[in-house]
């Protein structure tokens, strides 16, 4: 009579320890920026004045991705961010524990984006420094509002803002054709607004958060990727029309 056979506790721990690693926790669009920060290491007083709230607001907020992921504490939510993002290998047998544990390294490694995504940002920088990169100055009324990159291909468009620290006031990004954005994995709030075929202002979006989704409606044509507050201090408002024209030197913002 032959013995049932036993199943093997190795396989079961390794399917186990591979089920703990792939993502099944649903996390918000405001906890994935606030996980995405916690994995950069920044503190909770940090966090808050980059996005703009309270502190009280990111302990919450943190309190309750811990509880979602099923974590002990920050470093080892961190370590979930990355393994979620598809560049941390599978850690080997005795190594499940000590994801809890900060990284022997005292230089910590940066999270990255997923493959796609990573992809993306990486063409950012070289697409920066072509030599055949086109600038366009935004003018409404004879008044220069700023001087922007033309995003006209697909590359291009693909890539945006990605990648990129910050927007500095005048500059910005004019991207072609297009009738919607999103900002997902942007690291700053952006002001939009939508441009008709006639170079006519459809419509505004300002302070658009990163992780968040705006479309500009039928009449739209292409879009102006601006600085937060530029809107306001510009009073550039739907109805007004812009024009562009090009510059001779390039100049990436």
């Amino acid at each position: 009579m032959v013995s049932p056979r036993r199943p093997s506790r190795t396989r079961n721990s390794k399917d186990e320890r591979r089920t703990n690693l792939t993502p099944q926790v649903e996390l918000s669009p405001r906890e994935w920026e606030i996980l995405e920060e916690l994995s950069r290491g920044a503190t909770n007083p940090e966090i808050a004045k980059g996005l703009g709230v309270s502190v009280h607001t990111v302990k919450s907020h943190v309190k309750l991705i811990l509880l979602k992921l099923d974590v002990a504490n920050r470093t080892a939510a961190a370590a979930w961010f990355e393994r979620s993002l598809g560049h941390l290998s599978s850690p080997a047998p005795g190594d499940v524990a000590s994801a809890e544990q900060p990284a022997a390294s005292p230089r910590r490694r940066r999270p990255r984006l997923a493959p796609a995504l990573q992809k993306r940002r990486s063409e950012a920088p070289a697409m920066a420094g072509r030599a055949d990169m086109i600038s366009a100055l935004v003018q409404v009324s004879g008044r220069k509002l700023c001087l922007v990159e033309v995003a006209d291909n697909h590359v291009a468009r693909a890539v945006g803002l990605l990648g990129r620290k910050e927007l500095p006031m005048g500059h910005g990004m004019w991207i072609k054709p297009c009738k919607s954005i999103h900002t997902f994995f942007l690291r700053f709030s952006i002001d939009v607004a939508y441009i008709a075929s006639d170079g006519t202002v459809v419509k505004t979006c300002a302070r658009l958060r990163p992780f968040r989704v705006s479309i500009g409606g039928r009449r739209a044509q292409s879009v102006l990727e601006l600085p937060s507050g530029f809107l306001e201090r510009t009073g550039l408002q739907a109805g007004e029309r812009v024009s562009f024209s090009p510059v001779s030197e390039p100049q990436p913002i």
